[in-house]
């Protein structure tokens, strides 16, 4: 602890700043996971960020600025971001990355994004204008994290920043008919996958715990809404998966994610998409109908009713 301690110290209070040419901006790394917490990070290279950026970045992906373990020594997680992104920066021996630790002058205090204080150093009143951590990717002992000196609103001498998601964001679940035909009903999840940005649905025997099948939907880096069961007509195996994503929704047969079987958009851009379900058959076409529950910035409540099957607009209410 103290060697670490000593090192932020020394390098917080030196008046030397890091090169002072621009860097160019080069490509976001590509998603990487770790096995140990089952969470994903990504490196992205934007030279001179501000960190209040950087941060808003993050959070608009659904994720938050890099935080590490308050502990002596290099974690894993922290040689494993190094090892896998800091150290493979496109600008060089010495480009720093901004994470999500920051210092607040009037308690002189560092605390991480998401919440917790970070007790190992604190910064005195003279040297106040260290108020950001950066990941450095010098290989220095591995490599070694230090407070950035910044005057106003200048944010040079960084290459970018480093994003975190704690695992994978869970949005719905439901029930399934029996797929495989051992008397249990199956349990569908919807998550968006942060590896990969997909809506995901796993359809899982909770008997067995064995996967029936894995639907890949949208992909986008905003969750989806929810799913929608359409159960099968009696004769056939045919239940089907609808996910809600922003105003559309994709169908695809439960145990068959080869393709889309339909596509339906609903109401307009101008609403919200809160929430999705079924219906069932009032057209006697034997298709079971879908409804989606829009909101305005009014705060008003609109629900749009189509056919699964053709898409035709059906009902339509405002609350």
């Amino acid at each position: 602890m103290k060697k670490r301690q000593t090192m932020l110290l020394v390098n917080a209070l030196t008046t030397a700043l890091l090169a002072s040419s621009a860097t160019a901006v080069f490509a976001d790394s590509a998603k990487v996971f770790n096995p140990d917490n089952s969470h994903y990070y990504q490196r992205f290279d934007i030279a001179d960020i501000n960190w209040n950026t950087a941060k808003g970045n993050c959070e608009a992906l659904r994720g938050h600025l890099l935080t590490l373990p308050s502990e002596s020594g290099v974690s894993s997680e922290e040689n494993f971001v190094y090892t896998q992104l800091v150290s493979k920066s496109p600008a060089g021996s010495n480009a720093n990355y901004f994470i999500g630790l920051f210092y607040t002058p009037s308690t002189f205090t560092w605390a991480w994004v998401t919440g917790e204080t970070y007790p190992l150093f604190s910064a005195p009143p003279s040297v106040v204008n260290y108020n950001y951590i950066v990941m450095n990717s010098a290989a220095l002992d591995t490599w070694y994290i230090r407070p950035v000196q910044f005057n106003g609103n200048s944010n040079s001498h960084t290459a970018g920043y480093i994003c975190e998601w704690d695992g994978n964001h869970f949005v719905a679940n439901a029930t399934i008919p029996d797929l495989n035909a051992n008397g249990v009903p199956e349990i569908a999840s919807l998550y968006l996958d942060y590896k990969n940005n997909k809506h995901t649905v796993i359809i899982r025997d909770p008997q067995s715990h064995a996967t029936i099948s894995t639907l890949t939907f949208a992909t986008s880096t905003t969750p989806p809404i929810g799913l929608a069961v359409i159960p099968g007509n009696g004769f056939f195996n045919d239940t089907k998966i609808a996910v809600l994503s922003n105003l559309n929704v994709q169908i695809k047969d439960a145990k068959d994610n080869s393709k889309v079987l339909k596509s339906i958009k609903f109401l307009n851009k101008t609403y919200q998409p809160r929430a999705l379900s079924v219906m069932p058959d009032t057209d006697n076409n034997g298709f079971d109908e879908l409804t989606v529950l829009g909101i305005l910035k009014t705060g008003k409540a609109t629900s749009e009713t189509r056919d699964s099957s053709t898409g035709a607009k059906l009902f339509s209410d405002t609350f």
